[in-house]
């Protein structure tokens, strides 16, 4: 009798700072939920009253962090940086998103892939630049590729993979223009990450899958955010990131969850593979970025309550598409 294929399996991560801004109160809820990683992008390690994103944290927040990561024996899995989160150009544009001269971002970057390493991450999570606002993002994929090409060589040279977000507004607002991208670079260390919110919050239906169907080949990782279509929204080619309010768990709005996890299900021993040859083993990365509370340009928030509720939400929909995942046990709390 032949022995039966093992079930496809995921490693879940959350964006712990949508839990509590106090960094220890992250882990705390991390481990209470199950979770071994996190993907970290800010917080306030050393209690000094208030919240940075991690590219601002001094030598002591990163000292003190990293000692509270080694006492809760929780791994980071993804470092949540704002690489690509400014305009490709120095213009005016309507928008307050900043500009930064290319030779000048490279140390930006830099900066991102020390920490990154630092922390015994294997992916950086970035984006694809703003175009001027009300133009064409086709007209300036080339454009964003060009940066992008020096970003990824300087993750490469670090380790590091570079997942490009999936987000509305940028460059890369939906899988096809992501996919070219990908093309035009043709660096394996650049990998696409698939977020099915930031396509349904465009007022896309069925665009989650479409994008995800394009994004295969190139996929790195998934966040688990998911969105309800507002039916008397009127799109205006461009989304009020502030101004999004109707995030819900995940498989529970318009993004067609189901399908998408039929479709990873599918691609997961080959991206296992795919990520083992570019140094990543740890496997096929789902990230909770559930947004329940809110969510803006640069973060969300879910609360202690909320993550509870997306993780419970996440597992169920894995369960239904027979994607195995590993939450902490008994044996393991007791080793």
């Amino acid at each position: 009798m032949s022995t039966p294929a093992p079930k496809p399996s995921v490693t879940i991560s959350c964006f712990s700072d949508e839990i509590s801004a106090n960094f220890r109160t992250q882990l705390e809820v991390t481990q209470a939920l199950g979770l071994k990683h996190i993907s970290i992008r800010s917080g306030d390690p050393a209690a000094t009253g208030r919240s940075n994103n991690i590219m601002k944290w001094d030598e002591h927040e990163a000292t003190v962090a990293l000692r509270m990561l080694d006492e809760f024996g929780i791994k980071v899995a993804e470092f949540g940086s704002p690489i690509g989160k400014v305009k490709l150009r120095d213009q005016e544009d309507g928008t307050t998103n900043r500009y930064v001269e290319p030779n000048h971002y490279r140390d930006e970057v830099r900066r991102a892939c020390d920490l990154a390493v630092r922390f015994g991450a294997k992916r950086m999570r970035g984006f694809s630049f703003y175009q001027p606002k009300g133009l064409n993002p086709d007209d300036f994929l080339t454009e964003a590729a060009d940066q992008l090409s020096d970003v990824v060589a300087v993750c490469a040279k670090a380790g590091l993979i570079y997942g490009v977000e999936l987000e509305a507004n940028l460059v890369g607002d939906n899988g096809a223009r992501l996919v070219q991208i990908a093309k035009i670079i043709g660096n394996d260390k650049l990998r696409l990450v698939a977020d099915p919110a930031n396509i349904t919050c465009q007022n896309i239906r069925g665009g989650a899958v479409d994008s995800h169907q394009a994004m295969r080949p190139h996929l790195g990782w998934m966040h688990a955010k998911d969105y309800r279509i507002d039916p008397n929204a009127t799109w205006k080619g461009h989304v009020d990131e502030d101004g999004l309010k109707n995030f819900v768990p995940f498989g529970t709005g318009d993004s067609d969850v189901g399908l998408l996890l039929a479709l990873l299900a599918e691609d997961i021993p080959r991206l296992e593979s795919e990520l083992a040859a570019l140094g990543v083993t740890d496997g096929v990365l789902v990230t909770l970025e559930p947004h329940l509370r809110g969510g803006g340009q640069f973060g969300g928030f879910s609360g202690t309550d909320g993550m509870g509720i997306a993780l419970r939400a996440l597992c169920k929909c894995l369960d239904r598409s027979s994607i195995g995942y590993d939450l902490l046990g008994y044996e393991q709390m007791k080793r």
